[in-house]
């Protein structure tokens, strides 16, 4: 059962479209993880923000959680429900079986001030947010868009991603191989300490034309020849991909 402290204070945070953000305060964690999900019922693109707070009774304080909350808003990529690392662990154990919190890393709700670990909720009813890739080198694109759907599908290739040090996705032109494979490579940042990397193919006429453009990017010696660019590229914790690479 959830067991909040007498100065602990619960607030949800909704920003959606162009409205002014809104900001409302309970004592219940899991209530607030149902509202901030309602959110989404009905398809509103949104980023909702669930967070705790110590402190007696007060306005100014209220009004400081408020503008905290919002700086945190405003420093992720939205739409999606985070929740601060507080309200994960007095939640985690009431979560539907179809729900689950992956990690966001740690954000700053300003310049300066209070720094908060995220963690953003995967549930069939609320987008899953672009994730962020700042600890790890290379030229991964960032989506322009949250992705949405497939998420069987992108936690399946991640776990191949994981095992395997090669793997070809397939299917139709336009089903979505592209952004479902950048949407699973940005969550392997923090297992690529050499970066994760992206090559389209179609921009490249010859196999000695990929090569010099991947040896430029990665700053590698003699990028022309094949087997110095396997050897060099051997013992890197690295993600590359080749897009577009369909024969």
């Amino acid at each position: 059962m959830e067991t909040l402290g007498s100065g602990l204070v619960c607030g949800l945070a909704v920003r959606s479209g162009e409205d002014q953000p809104s900001f409302a305060t309970g004592t219940s964690a899991t209530e607030a993880l149902r509202a901030g999900i309602k959110v989404f019922a009905s398809g509103a693109t949104a980023t909702v923000l669930i967070a705790l707070r110590d402190f007696g009774p007060g306005t100014v304080e209220v009004e400081t959680f408020a503008r905290d909350c919002f700086g945190i808003l405003e420093a992720v990529t939205g739409p999606g429900l985070f929740v601060t690392l507080g309200v994960q662990d007095t939640v985690r154990d009431s979560l539907e079986v179809d729900a689950r919190f992956e990690d966001f890393g740690f954000h700053e709700s300003r310049p300066g001030g209070r720094t908060e670990r995220l963690f953003f909720l995967t549930h069939p009813e609320v987008p899953a947010p672009v994730r962020p890739i700042a600890r790890a080198k290379g030229n991964c694109p960032r989506p322009k868009r949250s992705f949405q759907g497939r998420r069987a599908t992108a936690d399946t290739l991640q776990g191949i991603a994981l095992e395997h040090r090669l793997i070809t996705v397939v299917g139709p032109p336009g089903v979505g191989k592209s952004s479902l494979t950048l949407y699973v490579v940005r969550g392997l940042a923090e297992e690529c300490q050499d970066g994760i990397w992206w090559f389209s193919v179609v921009d490249c006429f010859s196999l000695e034309e990929l090569l010099a453009t991947i040896g430029s990017e990665m700053a590698l010696s003699y990028p022309h020849d094949l087997s110095s660019v396997a050897s060099q590229l051997a013992g890197k914790q690295a993600v590359i991909v080749l897009d577009g690479a369909q024969g």
